[in-house]
């Protein structure tokens, strides 16, 4: 399967590269994270994902069988605009359309989808009865709910069935919501925090201490809210349920995401910190080490714009466009064309504006599929490919021009020489 994906990601290495000589490289507006997969929302209003599909997760159209992973960003199929907001769940995704209509694709446990059935579905479908209405969307772990512009929730998947219902509890007065396996928690326009579920019941309470003064509210991992005054405050067992003050977070955050044993903010100065399980380098500080109180995500102190957070990795989004993601990467789910566990910000294929420079690297001795990457990863672009006689093996690069080192501008072209085999 490793061996498929693989090559279903040189593939669209190709492709993508392609895609963006012709429409240039998209601007990223907004990011989100399942367990091993990752979305993006452009500022075109398109969406695009990359990382694990063995639950189609990814939405481009091709099962898991054809596409089990895909190691850079990929078109979802029929969101090439139109789309205002989008959300990972554990193994769906989900957007909302600017007609106000909910489409959800993956697997389609419990309903998640939302379309009646329990079919899973490569790409986006319609979530019944909301066509239009809605002002917001979530999805969780086989569960997915909505707000509706007159302030209501509605949930659908596992514990809900496999079309929307009413939270109890929850009929007005709701402006965003959140999800995760056991518990939903909902922001009123009054600034309180409600939740159901695990520990709080069917229907909807108020959370203690949390009546007024919140902005935001998660429940990736953690229960946490992000107040009006730029604190963060988290619960759960671990506390008894009462909220509680993060350390070093009083003040100055301006947006939170929450994983499954980690969370980071965007702080009002433009950097990220994030604090939690560190096992896969998720918080981005250049080590594994566990942190309770929240560290500097390493190179990002400033000028980033909105974070997101998946099981055991995170990502940023740059005022530029660009987006940087750290942590696992076992599936592609960091989206820079590999595979390799990064303990510290790397750029996502693709995004944001072009850098001034293509450096030209050494691809001499690499097979053609491992030359286009590290071409590409430099921001140049693949051009003439000659086959030469030669000793060595079938596509392996014998010559290039120009010579390695050589800064040109950007998407400027590297030819190859590539050996016939013997």
């Amino acid at each position: 399967m490793f061996a498929l994906g693989l090559l279903g990601a040189c593939a669209a290495i190709a492709c993508t590269a392609a895609a963006a000589r012709s429409s240039g490289r998209p601007i990223a507006e907004a990011v989100t994270a399942g367990i091993e997969h990752t979305c993006a929302l452009t500022r075109t209003g398109a969406v695009k994902c990359w990382g694990y599909n063995g639950h189609d997760e990814l939405g481009v159209g091709a099962g898991s069988s054809e596409l089990p992973y895909s190691f850079i960003p990929r078109d979802v199929s029929g969101l090439s605009g139109g789309v205002t907001a989008i959300s990972a769940g554990v193994r769906h995704s989900c957007a909302l359309t600017s007609g106000g209509g909910v489409k959800c694709w993956g697997v389609n446990y419990g309903g998640a989808l939302g379309d009646g059935t329990e079919d899973r579905r490569f790409a986006p479908v319609d979530v019944a009865g909301l066509s239009d209405g809605v002002k917001a969307v979530v999805a969780g772990y086989d569960r997915s709910c909505a707000v509706l512009e007159v302030g209501a929730v509605k949930c659908w998947g596992t514990d809900y069935g496999l079309t929307p219902v009413d939270v109890p509890g929850l009929s007005s007065g709701v402006v965003a919501v959140d999800t995760d396996s056991f518990i939903g928690c909902a922001l009123t326009s009054a600034g309180g925090v409600k939740c159901w579920g695990f520990h709080y019941g069917p229907t909807a309470v108020d959370v203690p201490g949390l009546v007024n003064g919140v902005k935001a509210v998660t429940t990736g991992g953690p229960l946490c809210a992000l107040t009006i005054g730029g604190a963060v405050r988290c619960w759960g067992p671990d506390n008894n349920w009462m909220p509680a003050d993060v350390p070093g977070l009083g003040s100055g955050v301006v947006a939170l995401a929450t994983g499954t044993g980690h969370g980071c903010v965007l702080l009002t100065t433009g950097g990220i910190k994030c604090w939690g399980s560190n096992e896969q380098g998720e918080l981005g500080d250049g080590t594994t080490i566990d942190r309770a109180t929240p560290v500097n995500v390493a190179g990002l102190s400033r000028g980033m714009t909105a974070v997101g957070v998946g099981g055991f990795h995170s990502c940023a989004v740059s005022g530029a466009g660009a987006i940087k993601c750290w942590g696992d990467n076992a599936s592609g789910d960091l989206g820079d064309a590999s595979t390799v566990r990064r303990l510290r910000p790397v750029d996502v294929f693709g995004f944001g504006r072009l850098p001034v420079r293509c450096v030209v690297p050494n691809v001499v001795g690499k097979r053609l599929a491992t030359a286009r990457t590290r071409i590409l990863r430099a921001h140049c672009r693949v051009g003439t490919t000659a086959r030469v006689a030669s000793a060595r093996l079938r596509n392996v690069v014998v010559g290039q021009s120009p010579r390695a080192g050589k800064r040109l501008k950007a998407g400027s072209r590297v030819n190859l020489k590539l050996s016939r085999g013997a």
